[in-house]
Protein backbone atom coordinates (compact mmCIF):
# COMPACT_ATOMS: atom_id res chain seq x y z
CA UNK A 1 0.00 0.00 0.00
CA UNK A 2 2.97 2.24 0.87
CA UNK A 3 4.54 2.21 -3.11
CA UNK A 4 1.11 2.93 -4.23
CA UNK A 5 0.54 5.83 -2.13
CA UNK A 6 3.86 7.22 -3.22
CA UNK A 7 3.83 6.68 -6.47
CA UNK A 8 0.55 8.83 -6.46
CA UNK A 9 1.97 11.46 -4.35
CA UNK A 10 5.06 11.84 -6.64
CA UNK A 11 2.07 11.88 -10.00
CA UNK A 12 0.28 14.90 -8.26
CA UNK A 13 3.42 17.51 -8.01
CA UNK A 14 2.59 16.90 -3.57
CA UNK A 15 6.73 16.77 -2.90
CA UNK A 16 7.68 19.92 -1.97
CA UNK A 17 5.08 20.38 1.13
CA UNK A 18 5.88 19.97 4.88
CA UNK A 19 4.39 16.31 5.39
CA UNK A 20 6.07 15.79 8.97
CA UNK A 21 9.17 16.23 11.85
CA UNK A 22 11.37 13.53 12.51
CA UNK A 23 13.45 13.82 15.80
CA UNK A 24 11.79 17.58 15.72
CA UNK A 25 13.10 18.51 12.25
CA UNK A 26 10.20 19.10 9.82
CA UNK A 27 10.42 17.48 6.70
CA UNK A 28 8.92 17.99 3.33
CA UNK A 29 7.26 14.89 1.64
CA UNK A 30 9.82 14.55 -0.65
CA UNK A 31 12.42 14.10 2.32
CA UNK A 32 10.09 11.91 3.77
CA UNK A 33 10.11 9.60 0.50
CA UNK A 34 13.96 9.53 0.42
CA UNK A 35 14.34 8.27 3.97
CA UNK A 36 11.53 5.61 3.27
CA UNK A 37 14.22 4.89 0.33
CA UNK A 38 16.65 4.28 2.42
CA UNK A 39 15.38 2.58 4.73
CA UNK A 40 14.49 -0.21 2.52
CA UNK A 41 17.30 -0.09 -0.06
CA UNK A 42 20.70 -1.53 1.00
CA UNK A 43 23.05 0.80 0.93
CA UNK A 44 21.58 2.76 -2.32
CA UNK A 45 23.80 4.90 -4.18
CA UNK A 46 22.00 8.34 -5.34
CA UNK A 47 21.70 7.87 -8.83
CA UNK A 48 19.82 4.66 -7.50
CA UNK A 49 17.37 6.67 -5.02
CA UNK A 50 17.07 9.52 -7.89
CA UNK A 51 16.00 6.64 -10.20
CA UNK A 52 13.23 5.42 -8.23
CA UNK A 53 11.84 8.17 -6.74
CA UNK A 54 11.73 10.02 -10.67
CA UNK A 55 13.66 12.98 -9.27
CA UNK A 56 16.43 14.37 -11.54
CA UNK A 57 19.74 14.06 -9.93
CA UNK A 58 20.51 17.51 -9.76
CA UNK A 59 17.28 18.43 -7.89
CA UNK A 60 18.01 14.66 -5.62
CA UNK A 61 21.30 16.31 -4.67
CA UNK A 62 19.85 19.70 -3.28
CA UNK A 63 17.56 17.19 -1.33
CA UNK A 64 19.75 14.96 0.30
CA UNK A 65 22.09 17.79 0.89
CA UNK A 66 19.80 19.60 3.03
CA UNK A 67 19.16 15.96 5.35
CA UNK A 68 22.63 15.88 5.52
CA UNK A 69 22.49 19.42 6.92
CA UNK A 70 19.23 18.38 9.41
CA UNK A 71 22.10 15.17 10.13
CA UNK A 72 19.11 12.25 9.61
CA UNK A 73 21.21 10.65 6.85
CA UNK A 74 25.20 9.78 5.82
CA UNK A 75 26.73 10.52 2.51
CA UNK A 76 29.54 7.91 2.12
CA UNK A 77 31.26 6.92 -0.87
CA UNK A 78 31.11 3.31 -2.31
CA UNK A 79 33.49 0.79 -1.24
CA UNK A 80 32.69 -0.92 -5.19
CA UNK A 81 33.17 2.95 -6.80
CA UNK A 82 34.59 5.33 -5.01
CA UNK A 83 32.69 8.32 -7.58
CA UNK A 84 29.59 6.66 -6.13
CA UNK A 85 27.92 7.80 -2.72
Amino acid sequence: MRNSFQAIVRSFGLLNKTCCSVDGVDVSVIQSHILYEIENNENPSIQQLADLLGIDITTFSRQIQTLVKMELVTKEASKVDKRSF
